[in-house]
């Protein structure tokens, strides 16, 4: 996906979404050791993709809340 461009608008960024949800029902990435064992997270690709202090904040926000949630 080309995350520069897919970020411009709510409705595109909803259109990848829609996009990854349907590359977790294939069966290959259902194979990788990592989501087999419940080791990958989401996360939005929206801050993920961008450089600066709030992208930074953001992207420290969810690594806390993933590992937090971690049980």
């Amino acid at each position: 996906m080309d995350y520069g461009a897919s970020m411009s608008s709510e409705s595109e960024f909803q259109q990848d979404v829609a996009k990854a949800s349907e590359v977790e029902k294939l069966k290959v990435w259902k194979s990788i050791p990592a989501v087999a064992q419940g080791h990958a997270f989401k996360v939005s690709a929206r801050h993920w993709a961008l450089n600066g202090p709030t992208a930074d904040g953001l992207k420290i926000d969810d690594v806390v809340q993933t590992l937090t949630a971690i049980k």
